[in-house]
């Protein structure tokens, strides 16, 4: 099942046929796609909740998070079926009592790990086929953001089995983590780089598995920027580091939530509504999850939704009985992305289920790891 979400991917699915002849096919496959990533979502809720549900801190606040955007949209009868898959998503997987022991961890893991790889695979087939020069890779995706978070997801997941007491093949976990931090650089993901760069720096400097981690990974690097379309690639990433200071304007982000506040200043209480990005902005993407949130349903209900996602989070790192920095620090970096993006609200790929599958699985570890 962790295979086939990696692969039930909508704007992956669309993106194989916007890169042929077969463009006029590519909604149906969307759709499609759409359909079955909200079947499985569904599957994994009801196995969840024939475990039983354990109400947790960190889980109650995250739930009543999502519930008061699934109450709006409720009330403003638009995006239902979104809101109601993240509202069940968050109650069911945090709060399941599906309890892991150190095998059925590895097992898991692993799987996720081989997962990872076949992405890897498929991701770089698809940018030796369609990738042109100077341009950010994607992948099997048709975003080099949602691209990178996915990389940075297996990286953790790689740096996670290194920590594991007992695992065989570390060096083989390092090797993989090394060739997901290349490709984290090459989709040009801020987010993500920095991500990889905050992991990379604290295992070098307190697990000492690999002192010249960051040096072996930039040497990687500077071969990959060889081979893939000569210079071009890596003027495309220094030009994205170059510009971080400057990215809310250069991407088109502050032109867009500035509308955005002008909006909520006009419907302070109740928002705008949940499709409002769509009727106000002309786009399905404000790249702000925090001032989404804020601009569909109002600044007091907004600031309550997004604090109490945030304030799950961070009890969810704190009482983490996996005490593998890799893998606690996963849901607190797509906190962070989101402030760039909309995942929080996104449902069109896995990155979400990955989310919510790494709490359920972080408070559902018995005996938890040395770090």
């Amino acid at each position: 099942m962790i295979f086939l979400a990696t692969f039930i991917h909508v704007p992956g699915i669309d993106h194989v046929f916007t890169n042929t002849e077969v463009k006029p096919i590519s909604p149906t496959l969307g759709l499609i796609a759409s359909f079955t990533l909200y079947i499985y979502y569904i599957g994994y809720i009801v196995f969840s909740v024939k475990f039983g549900l354990k109400i947790r801190p960190s889980g109650l606040c995250i739930s009543l998070g999502y519930l008061i955007l699934l109450i709006f949209s409720l009330g403003y009868g638009e995006d239902v079926v979104r809101y109601s898959m993240l509202f069940l998503l968050a109650l069911t997987f945090t709060n399941s009592k599906t309890y892991l022991e150190i095998g059925g961890l590895e097992k898991y893991l692993r799987c996720n790990q081989y997962a990872g790889i076949l992405f890897f695979i498929v991701s770089a087939i698809f940018d030796g086929l369609y990738a042109s020069p100077g341009v950010r890779l994607s992948g099997y995706t048709s975003n080099p953001n949602i691209f990178g978070a996915l990389l940075l997801y297996f990286l953790c997941i790689n740096l996670t089995l290194y920590d594991l007491d007992g695992v065989k093949n570390k060096i083989l976990d390092v090797a993989i983590s090394i060739a997901f931090g290349l490709y984290i650089l090459l989709s040009g993901s801020r987010s993500a780089i920095a991500g990889c760069l905050l992991v990379a720096i604290y295992y070098t400097v307190r697990k000492n598995f690999i002192i010249g981690f960051i040096v072996i990974l930039l040497i990687m690097s500077s071969f990959g920027f060889v081979l893939v379309n000569d210079t071009d690639n890596f003027n495309v990433l220094i030009n994205r580091i170059e510009s971080i200071s400057e990215s809310f304007e250069v991407s088109g982000r502050s032109d867009i939530i500035e509308v955005a506040f002008k909006y909520i200043s006009q419907n302070w209480y109740l928002g705008n509504g949940m499709i409002s990005q769509e009727l106000y902005l002309g786009t399905g993407n404000v790249h702000n999850s925090y001032v989404r949130i804020i601009f569909m349903v109002g600044v007091a209900f907004g600031f309550i939704s997004c604090g109490l996602i945030i304030l799950g989070n961070v009890i969810a790192f704190l009482k983490s009985n996996i005490q593998s920095f890799a893998f606690k620090i996963f849901p607190l970096f797509v906190l962070g992305m989101s402030i760039g993006e909309d995942y929080l609200v996104g449902v069109g790929s896995c990155l979400m289920f990955y989310y919510f599958q790494n709490m359920k699985i972080s408070a559902n570890f018995r005996y938890g790891l040395k770090n």
